[in-house]
Order: structure tokens, then C-alpha cells, then sequence
């Protein structure tokens, strides 16, 4: 590369918009790994719920209702299917709520900029010193481009979704040249 080529390089400045990191394919992918998530942590948390003191406290009225008499212990297959649907109903609209903020955290993407001297995700700044390498792996619908990167002594692994064009493998290209310049190794899988 000639040292013209170099500063182009140098001074070039690698940004993944929104439009570069979000497609159909890929919330779909996220949403539905969120919405298998929010169902095993709602059920986590009404299991947990039961050993907490406000857990422990309705159990306990709920037992007390029970043996008094107050609450009708269901007798048949169709109040204990009441009692059931109740507890499903929990577990859904919970996991319904959780799935819901888990869409709004996959459509919120910071920007990620590959500036000259560090690399801006969102408001949080990583010096290049502090990268180790990069990983890019690629699937059917979308590309996977790895930050890994050393802060303190802590190793960080920061995933960042793209969208497969022609448009994010020039910016690709752009930036293996980027890392190139700054000696950090890029892995392809």
C-alpha cells in the first residue's frame, strides 16, 4: 500500500448505521430468543416469588383461606383447570411483557463508529489500544461482527448484528483495511 493509501485509510472513519444493523430476519431471530428467555424467566420468578416474604405472606392467607373454608378447594377437574389456567395466565402475561421490552431493546441499536483513534457504540468509547481482534462470522440472514476488546484487566465481547448487502461489505472491506493499519487481527468463521 502506498502511504497515500495508508492515510486514506488512517483517516477513514467506518460507520454501521441502523439501516446497517437491523433487517427482518434479524429481529425476528432476537425476538423469538427473547420470547423463549421471557417464558423461562416468568416462570423462574413466580417459583422465586414463593420464597420471598410478600410470596410467603399470600401463601400463607391463601392456605389459611383454604383450611377455613373461605377459599373453595376445587373438588372437581374443573376448578383445579381454573386454578391452572389462573397460574398459566400469570406466566404469559408476564412473559408477554417481558417479550415486549425485549422488542424494544432489539429496535433501539446504538451506532457503532470506527473512528480514527476509538470506536463509538452508542456513548460508551473503546480506545483501539484496547481492542484484541475482531471476529466476523456469517449466517443465512445476517453477519455477525465481534468487538472483543480488553478494559482493566476484563476481556469484553461486544456482538454487533449486520445486515447481509452490498453496502455493509464495503463497509466491511473499509474495515478490515482499518484494522490492517491498526495491526489487530480479524477472524473470519
Amino acid at each position: 500500500m502506498t502511504e497515500t493509501n495508508m492515510k486514506v485509510v488512517d483517516d477513514a472513519v467506518v460507520d454501521f448505521l441502523r439501516e446497517d444493523q437491523l433487517s427482518l430476519g434479524i429481529v425476528l431471530g432476537q425476538f423469538l430468543k427473547t420470547i423463549y428467555l421471557s417464558v423461562i424467566l416468568s416462570c423462574w420468578m413466580c417459583l422465586r416469588l414463593m420464597g420471598t416474604l410478600p410470596g410467603m405472606i399470600v401463601m400463607v392467607l391463601l392456605i389459611a383461606g383454604l383450611v377455613s373454608g373461605v377459599i373453595p378447594l376445587p373438588a372437581d377437574g374443573v376448578g383445579a383447570w381454573k386454578v391452572f389456567k389462573t397460574l398459566l395466565f400469570v406466566i404469559g402475561g408476564s412473559a408477554l411483557l417481558l417479550s415486549l421490552f425485549g422488542l424494544f431493546a432489539i429496535l433501539i441499536v446504538p451506532p457503532v463508529v470506527f473512528e480514527k483513534d476509538q470506536v463509538v457504540i452508542g456513548s460508551s468509547r473503546i480506545a483501539v489500544s484496547e481492542i484484541t481482534r475482531l471476529k466476523l462470522s456469517e449466517s443465512a440472514r445476517s453477519r455477525l461482527l465481534t468487538i472483543c476488546y480488553e478494559q482493566n484487566g476484563v476481556i469484553t465481547e461486544m456482538p454487533i448484528n449486520l445486515v447481509r448487502n452490498e453496502a455493509t461489505q464495503r463497509k466491511l472491506d473499509v474495515l478490515q483495511a482499518w484494522c490492517a493499519t491498526r495491526e489487530i487481527s480479524v477472524e473470519m468463521r
